[in-house]
């Protein structure tokens, strides 16, 4: 039996879903089990199990809520996957894209007479949008309550999902066919290269805001031990390093980077207290000495990302879903939000590996400089409502920017 490019387009595309899907279930069951035999897991090394023994009943009253919060991030991507690779597999589909056009408008084939796609491309490309859109919002509203999203987060998102399905594709979509429509494709591409390049290189040399404006108070490196105020020096950080010591037990920490500016954010109710706060400093410190490396990998991406889109999608695959309903401009614009609602799941490993070998990287040069414990201490506190405790590699690469606390406190010993 002969198959298509087609069909084994879908069947890569739906094993994928199937195998992420399959092993995010089987972790769920180890992950519950792990945390139901924590109390052995603490003693494995002497730092775990010294920081068990004093943070013990913090540690017991977030258990539960940070079991809650991690299946239901579990649920949340099997759900994203499957929605997304429905939809689009619907949409991609020849049999079906013909009866969407049937119903949408049969004789409304008209090609507007700036543009290269039809005025049926055009509606069939907003219901995908539509659809796509309407299942993300559902998705947050669904699990919002589960995984900490207050009312300033859902309209982060909702935000988020409008840059990157109407300014991005659907906007882009109708920018790249008007300009298909004056000039020969190849030109295409090396446009849409250098602005997206141009684009990101611009906002790399933009001065980062003010964050006193916000509440942020500047820490004064003579305040801090010797060693920590000669790696502030090394980094050529100088007063760059803000702190905001109220509010909840919530805890945020950065490093900032780009072409013309590098500052540390400290954020939390930890940071009332100078080991703590001298802890997860000589952390961030680590991220600053690798300060070049980390742009280097951030704009890797970038470009790897251009690449991608433009010679996977368009190039390779939408010849294929072209017929007599759908021009190849039109086609391409719906891969495209196909790869910008699923294939950034292939993309995403790729960014938090890179970013896991940069946080054990930081942490081996913050033991250098603080203390185990107080180090150890302030990542143990604030992985709650960070990465989970305990995590397998492979699992953590999918969803986590970070290690899972248990495997970078194993490093203390």
């Amino acid at each position: 039996m002969k198959y298509s490019k087609l069909n084994i387009f879908y069947f890569l595309c739906i094993l994928f879903a199937i195998s992420v899907v399959s092993y995010e279930i089987i972790f769920m069951k180890k992950y519950i089990n792990d945390l139901s035999n924590s109390t052995e897991i603490f003693q494995e090394s002497e730092i775990l199990k010294k920081l068990y023994e004093r943070n013990e009943k913090s540690f017991k009253t977030k258990q539960i809520y940070t079991t809650e919060k991690y299946i239901a991030l579990l649920w949340l991507q099997i759900y994203e996957i499957l929605t997304c690779l429905g939809i689009s597999l619907i949409f991609i589909s020849k049999k079906a894209r013909k009866i969407i056009f049937d119903k949408l408008n049969q004789n409304n084939t008209t090609e507007i007479p700036f543009l290269t796609l039809k005025k049926s491309e055009i509606s069939y490309f907003t219901l995908f949008g539509i659809l796509i859109f309407t299942f993300k919002i559902i998705k947050y509203l669904l699990f919002s309550c589960k995984i900490g999203f207050d009312a300033f987060d859902f309209r982060s998102q909702i935000n988020n999902l409008i840059r990157v399905i109407i300014f991005i594709s659907y906007t882009g979509s109708f920018l790249a066919s008007l300009f298909l429509k004056f000039y020969k494709r190849k030109y295409f591409y090396i446009t849409i290269i250098a602005f997206g390049l141009f684009i990101y290189f611009s906002i790399s040399f933009k001065e980062m805001g003010d964050p006193t404006i916000a509440g942020y108070e500047r820490i004064d490196p003579t305040t801090l031990d010797i060693q920590i105020q000669e790696a502030i020096t090394k980094c050529e950080l100088g007063n760059d390093i803000f702190v905001k010591r109220t509010g909840s037990f919530f805890t945020n920490a950065f490093f900032a980077i780009n072409f013309v500016t590098k500052r540390i954010i400290l954020d939390g109710e930890i940071f009332k207290g100078k080991y703590s706060t001298q802890g997860i400093l000589s952390h961030e410190l680590g991220h600053a000495m690798d300060g070049r490396n980390i742009l280097f990998a951030k704009i890797t991406l970038e470009i790897l990302s251009f690449v991608f889109i433009l010679f996977f999608v368009d190039c390779l695959v939408s010849k294929y879903f072209v017929d007599e309903n759908v021009s190849r401009d039109c086609s391409s614009a719906v891969l495209f939000l196909f790869y910008l609602s699923y294939f950034h799941v292939c993309l995403k490993p790729m960014n938090n590996i890179l970013s896991q070998i940069f946080e054990f990287r930081a942490d081996s040069f913050a033991k250098s400089l603080s203390q185990h414990i107080p180090l150890a201490n302030s990542l143990f506190l604030i992985s709650f409502t960070k990465e989970p405790f305990v995590s397998s590699k492979l699992y953590s690469a999918l969803l986590y920017t970070h290690p899972s606390i248990y495997d970078r406190l194993k490093k203390f010993d």
